[in-house]
């Protein structure tokens, strides 16, 4: 791997960007990670400095805050300034809320819709123009398993990650004539502080299984996007429950908003 090209991940300073970014190093790669925190960005840089043996130089730092409209052209500015090539882009920040839409207050149906939505296909169009110039890169989107899941409490965050894979897929087939590879993941349950789950519950949910590794995740990802496929559900036992999913009418629907409406905050 030609270690002058470098890796960008978004929300890279926890969960499954972390995890991500820990993969790209082992393979070699250079890696950008941003996230809103400064702190958090440093904290990161030290566990990956520790936990892969590589040097400071082989990874760089940016703080912004992708729900604001200009921070992907602001982004690309920076990195041009900086002299890097990035050859992989993951876009992999995203927001989570289970709550009803109108719920919630507008500034975060606003602030998920950018994040989800908005920042994704800027990252695409801006960093996927410059590897379609050097007829060469890699592009990982994730999406999420909840767009099988149409219940109440998802209606924005489920939507939304069902534009990053419908607009994923189709954007990948329109590069790749242009050398460049785009793969959608949809994750299930992982192990990230995104579930928001009681730590007791999150604790027991890891132990069994039922939530997937971050590190377990990241290898699954980072081997389909490598491998060029197009869409990539991690875990086969995943993708078992789609039909049932599938299945689900609005009476089900009604029962569980029901059962759950105590979890919305």
């Amino acid at each position: 791997m030609n270690t002058s090209h470098w890796a960008l991940v978004t929300g890279g300073s926890a969960g499954i960007g972390f995890a991500i970014a820990r993969e790209l190093l082992r393979r070699e790669y250079r890696v950008i990670l941003v996230s809103r925190s400064e702190e958090r960005l440093q904290e990161a840089r030290r566990r990956l400095l520790s936990e892969t043996g590589r040097g400071e130089e082989c990874i760089a730092l940016r703080a912004a805050d992708l729900t604001q409209a200009e921070a992907p052209a602001e982004l690309l500015r920076w990195i041009s300034e900086m002299g890097y090539a990035v050859e992989v882009l993951v876009n992999n920040a995203g927001m989570y809320f289970f709550r009803d839409a109108v719920a919630l207050p507008v500034e975060d149906v606003e602030r998920i819709v950018s994040l989800n939505v908005r920042s994704v296909a800027m990252m695409c169009r801006l960093f996927g123009e410059q590897m379609a110039a050097r007829g060469h890169g890699y592009i990982l989107n994730l999406s999420s398993y909840s767009v099988y899941m149409r219940l109440p409490g998802w209606s924005l965050y489920s939507g939304s990650k069902a534009f990053v894979r419908n607009f994923s897929i189709t954007f990948g087939r329109e590069m790749r004539s242009r050398g460049v590879v785009v793969t959608t993941a949809a994750p299930a349950g992982v192990a990230t502080e995104l579930m928001g789950l009681p730590p007791k519950v999150f604790s027991l949910a890891k132990k069994t299984g039922f939530l997937m590794r971050p590190e377990s995740c990241a290898r699954r990802v980072m081997k389909a996007l490598f491998k060029g496929r197009e869409y990539i559900i991690p875990g086969w036992y995943n993708r078992l429950w789609i039909p049932l999913l599938s299945c689900i009418g609005r009476r089900t629907a009604v029962w569980f908003h029901r059962k759950t409406a105590r979890w919305q905050q």
